[in-house]
């Protein structure tokens, strides 16, 4: 039994980083090696959940919280405006929400918890490596795609998804402070300077937010106040190199901060209020704020000498204006609540191990969560497959990250149970 257990999360685990690692190859890859992980992730589900002991069955937290999510998505469709709209956008949606049960077969030991962040850390060393290959040599290598109007992309569609870099770095950190092996803290120490690279050249003022962000919190939330001097020396080496010989355009793409009189999203949020102002409870549906910008942009009062971007803009470039618009305040209520009992719980968590070994991972789910809430602000959707991923991925780990904290045997109860027990025991669900 202890052996189909072990096999069965171990299929789980492996079905993870294979799609992980696949997640930089971006539409190049035949879609057949991301069904394949998908499939590994659901049979060793299914093979723990169907085993004759369900006591050696990983207990799922924060059950509450994901219904409610996904209650308020479906009631959003049902409720949009055009519901088959709606539907067909969220395709992508259950698979999302399946990372969200498999990670919290991957945070009950701490070398799981390991291995997780080593495929966060390939996943943002080789789109930092192919974008700047595709700088220097013009196409990425792994797509064979040119640079974006000057803008480097590496293998994924546009230069703004590079976001995804600065959301797992705060991994890599991880594995720098982890005291682990030398090999892994040397590729780490090796990445910075390339992901710094890639993230200037992206051009994405959203991923040098989340960089930015992810150099200083770490750090704070660490307890590593050295930490903040070595990153903000490598920060102001690479900026003042991208200003000397201007990479990726950097001072125009700087300078664009300052002019506010042609900032799309002024206009993108005008009009996601209005959405809301007109279906506060529900939405307008899900994913269809870009059917409606461009007609509401015409009827709504735009600031004095404002100019707004007249194209299709498909989504809100704003987290919470993208859900009180598509899905009113019932879906930003339950988007809220998932994220507060997540980082609740992580925070309990990180506090209990801070000495032990699950220390470095807890802060990094920390800090992953400060930087997709400040990167939220101005861009990211969850109409994007892999940001929706990405945030399933980060409540499942972070609502089971305290299977991988040892628990002192204080009682003999404790000491006689089987050696497998201290990592499925779950806390109460919220």
């Amino acid at each position: 039994m202890g052996n189909a257990r072990g096999l069965s999360e171990r299929g789980v685990e492996v079905g993870i980083l294979f799609y992980l690692a696949t997640i930089p190859f971006g539409p190049t890859l035949p879609p057949f090696w991301r069904q394949l992980a998908l499939g590994i992730v659901l049979l060793g589900i299914v093979a723990q959940r169907l085993g004759k002991s369900s006591a050696a069955s990983t207990h799922y937290a924060m059950l509450l919280p994901f219904s409610l999510f996904a209650g308020s998505h479906l009631l959003s469709i049902l409720f949009s405006e055009q519901p088959e709209a709606s539907a067909a956008r969220s395709t992508y949606a259950p698979i999302a929400c399946l990372f969200f049960f498999a990670a919290q077969h991957s945070a009950q030991r701490v070398e799981r918890l390991r291995r997780m962040s080593i495929a966060m850390a390939w996943v943002c060393g080789v789109l930092a490596l192919d974008g700047f290959a595709q700088y220097l040599m013009g196409e990425s290598l792994l797509a064979g795609r040119p640079m974006a109007r000057g803008r480097v992309s590496a293998s994924i569609p546009h230069p703004n998804d590079l976001a995804l870099i600065p959301l797992c770095v705060p991994f890599v950190f991880a594995l720098l402070s982890d005291g682990g092996r030398g090999r892994t803290r040397a590729m780490a120490v090796f990445l910075l300077p390339l992901v710094c690279f890639t993230v200037i050249v992206s051009q994405s003022r959203n991923a040098w937010l989340g960089l930015g962000v992810a150099s200083i919190a770490y750090p704070l939330l660490a307890g590593k106040r050295r930490w903040l001097l070595v990153l903000g020396l490598v920060a102001a080496l690479c900026i003042a190199s991208a200003l000397a010989f201007d990479w990726g355009d950097f001072r125009s793409r700087l300078a664009s901060l300052m002019v506010w009189r042609t900032e799309g999203r002024i206009g993108v949020w005008l009009v996601a209020w209005e959405l809301f102002s007109e279906a506060p409870w529900l939405g307008k549906g899900a994913h269809l704020f870009g059917e409606y910008y461009l007609p509401y942009l015409e009827q709504i009062q735009l600031p004095a000498g404002y100019t707004p971007e007249f194209n299709h803009i498909p989504w809100v470039h704003n987290l919470i204006l993208e859900f009180l618009s598509e899905r009113g305040i019932v879906g930003l209520s339950s988007f809220v609540f998932v994220v507060v009992v997540a980082i609740k719980r992580l925070r309990t968590q990180r506090d209990e191990g801070r000495q032990g070994e699950v220390a470095p991972y807890a802060t990094a789910l920390l800090c992953a969560w400060v930087v997709f809430l400040s990167m939220g602000i101005f861009d990211l959707t969850f109409l994007k497959d892999w940001v929706s991923l990405y945030f399933w991925l980060l409540v499942g780990l972070s609502a089971a990250i305290a299977g991988a904290i040892p628990r002192p045997a204080s009682a003999p109860e404790t000491q006689s149970r089987p050696a497998t027990a201290s990592h499925t025991e779950p806390t109460a669900d919220p």
